[in-house]
């Protein structure tokens, strides 16, 4: 199943989701390759209002606030889940399941 998860409340859905900012608002799009060890996925900004993390890879992505990201703890998101996040602005730490390709799409809204 692919959703939408904003501060632990998963929607579910089928359509794609549009990102837009605000005029005068910066959004900058990067990608995260997969890992098997801990990794930093965006760092703290604290000019940051809003993070979008999709997990473009085939198998679960686990995010945290703190480093080290650990396998099968934290936000959980599957493949193709996205994480919405505009509460917090440090570091997020990102690890993926054994054998998994691809990586994260993290879109930075500041």
């Amino acid at each position: 199943m692919s959703g939408i998860q904003s501060n632990n409340i998963q929607l579910s859905t089928s359509e794609p989701l549009a990102v837009t900012a605000n005029r005068g608002e910066n959004a900058v799009e990067t990608f995260v390759d997969e890992s098997q060890s801990s990794v930093l996925i965006i760092a703290a900004n604290s000019e940051r209002k809003k993070v979008i993390i999709i997990n473009e890879s085939d198998k679960k992505l686990y995010l945290r606030y703190q480093s080290p990201a650990l396998d099968g703890k934290g936000i959980e998101l599957a493949k193709e889940d996205l994480w919405i996040e505009s509460d917090y602005t440090g570091d997020i730490y990102g690890i993926w399941e054994n054998k998994a390709k691809d990586g994260a799409r993290i879109i930075e809204i500041s």
